[in-house]
């Protein structure tokens, strides 16, 4: 037997993002009663951060390709245009802060707000997708190393691996494996040039 519901405390300020998420200090708790006992469990819903921004007008093309760089190098989920989200950590904070100053100061528009899925549907399609982004990189990643010839291009998949993990805001279990996958190739290839 499973019992799903929700309270939620405070009003709710909402913006046009396709009833996604909820913005402002609100507390949402779900509880899911799971078995025969009955027993009650709380679910904190995860935090998320959303920048909503604004290029500047008379700014060139350089403006939005530069930016749109920096949001694919933190590994964004492009909600709808100008509008992107991140889960929220104090390293997203800070990177999505800085961003939304330097858009200003350039003469755009930026906000940041902090945020929760309305349901567990929308916060399990957003986990799925930061997390499906660095796996694809990840499995490459282990392929790769098992078909590596040499030490430096071990080095290559252990740069690219360090890149990936800063995209790897949920800490993917594929990580562990990629990680594992580099270091036991590198054993083998070292085994290989050590004179007989």
């Amino acid at each position: 037997m499973a019992c799903h519901g929700s309270k939620t405390h405070g009003q709710p300020a909402r913006i046009g993002l396709d009833s996604y998420l909820i913005l402002a200090n609100i507390t949402t708790v779900t509880y899911a009663m799971t078995g025969s006992q009955g027993l009650f469990q709380e679910r904190t819903p995860m935090k998320w951060l959303i920048l909503v921004y604004r290029l500047p007008r008379s700014k060139t093309t350089a403006t939005k390709v530069g930016t749109w760089r920096k949001l694919r190098k933190l590994g964004v989920f492009p909600l709808q245009d100008s509008v992107c989200v991140l889960p929220s950590s104090e390293k997203t904070l800070h990177s999505l802060d800085w961003l939304a100053a330097e858009l200003r100061e350039l003469g755009g528009d930026a906000s940041l707000w902090e945020a929760e899925a309305l349901t567990e549907s929308q916060e399990r399609d957003l986990r799925e997708y930061f997390l499906e982004q660095v796996n694809i990189h990840y499995r490459k990643i282990m392929e790769e190393a098992a078909k590596a010839e040499s030490i430096q291009e071990i080095k290559s998949l252990w740069m690219r691996f360090h890149r990936i993990k800063d995209q790897d805001h949920l800490k993917s279990p594929l990580s562990i494996q990629a990680e594992a996958a580099c270091k036991a190739r590198a054993a083998d290839l070292a085994r290989e040039e050590e004179p007989k």
